[in-house]
């Protein structure tokens, strides 16, 4: 999920969740930067490398991965 300006008018963050074994929520992977620089364009860039970190992670702690689109992850305000 992509914010911009929610917390902080000059910063702009996307995450992923990370999950452990029976689906229980281990934490969330992020990235966050000045809103200049990391505009919804930087991060629909970025989605898919977070994606696929957030699902090696979950899977190294021996968790199951949720089945969620790049798409979904980066249209959100």
């Amino acid at each position: 999920m992509y914010t911009a300006g929610a917390n902080d008018p000059h910063v702009a963050g996307m995450a992923m969740p990370v999950f452990g074994p029976d689906e229980a929520f281990a934490g969330a992977l992020s990235i966050t930067g000045p809103i200049t620089r990391f505009t919804r364009e930087a991060a629909a860039a970025a989605a898919s490398t977070l994606r696929d970190a957030a699902r090696e992670l979950t899977r190294a702690l021996g968790g199951q991965p949720p089945r969620y689109t790049v798409a979904a992850a980066t249209v959100a305000a």
